[in-house]
Parts: C-alpha cells; structure tokens; sequence
C-alpha cells in the first residue's frame, strides 16, 4: 500500500488521491488523473484535450443513496473544469452497478462507450448540474503529509 500510495501522497505520481469527510468525519476517497496519451488511445478520445478521469467511493454504507456521492462526484468535476482547465472528464463502471450510474448520471455524466463485456465509458462535461447543500460535506486533497487544499460545498 506504501509503494502504491505513498508516491501519489507525496506529489510523485500523475494521481491526486482525496479523502472526503462528512460532518468532519472521512466517509470516502475520491482521486483525480490527467488521463495518459496511451489510454487516451484505447479509450478513443481526443489527444489534443486535457482529459481527466476520476475514481470514487463512499465506505460508510449508511450514507448510500443520500446524494452524497452525486455531490461529491460534482464538486470534483467542477474543480476539475473550473481550476484544471479540463475540457472533459471521464469515468469506468461496471454496467451492474446500477446505484453508481445513477449517481454519476445525476452529476451530469453521460455513457460514451463501451469498453468491454462489463464496463462503460461515462463523460462529464462543463454543465453544472443543481446542487443541495448537505451539511458538513468537505473534500480534501492530500499534497504532502498533512497539507490539503479545501474544497466547500455550497451554492
């Protein structure tokens, strides 16, 4: 785990990881990518864009289906538009997980290509999308040991 995080925690690695906390608790793990030139390619997307890609989750199972993570998804997206410079950004899931392609969907995200037997390209783009404030929902981006950037939800 060491060998894998640690370089991404210390700035060393193209991928950002988050941690997301919930009424100052940590609930969930976001991280964000420019996507590389090769899987621009297998992915069939535009080379001359900044593309990024996400990945996600929220671990405590009793704040499913609250919004949260459509929130989170959002809040992440617009950082990504507004600050990044992103032209587009792109997520994988499984066709079966129906709760996450809900929640993605209500994000603004739309299917853009299948990428295998179980999997779908999904693309967000610069549209925001109505939010509800949900009290004490914050996302941190982890850069060196304890420093982090602050991202508030709010309308």
């Amino acid at each position: 785990m060491i060998n894998k995080y640690g370089p991404r925690i210390k700035r060393e690695h193209y991928v950002t990881p988050c941690i997301v906390e919930y009424k100052n608790q940590p609930i969930g793990y976001i991280q964000y990518y420019k996507i590389q030139e090769t899987d621009l390619k297998k992915y069939e997307l535009p080379n001359y864009q900044d593309i990024y890609g996400i990945d996600q989750f929220i671990g405590e199972p009793q704040l499913w289906g609250k919004g949260i993570g459509s929130i989170m998804i959002r809040k992440m997206v617009d950082y990504l538009l507004d600050d990044k410079g992103a032209a587009m950004v792109v997520l994988d899931v499984k066709k079966t997980n129906t709760r996450a392609i809900s929640s993605y969907e209500k994000s603004g995200f739309k299917q853009i290509k299948e990428l295998n037997n179980d999997s779908i390209l999904m693309a967000g783009i610069k549209k925001r999308a109505n939010e509800l404030f949900v009290d004490g929902l914050r996302l941190f981006i982890f850069l060196v040991l304890v420093t982090y950037l602050t991202i508030p939800i709010s309308q």
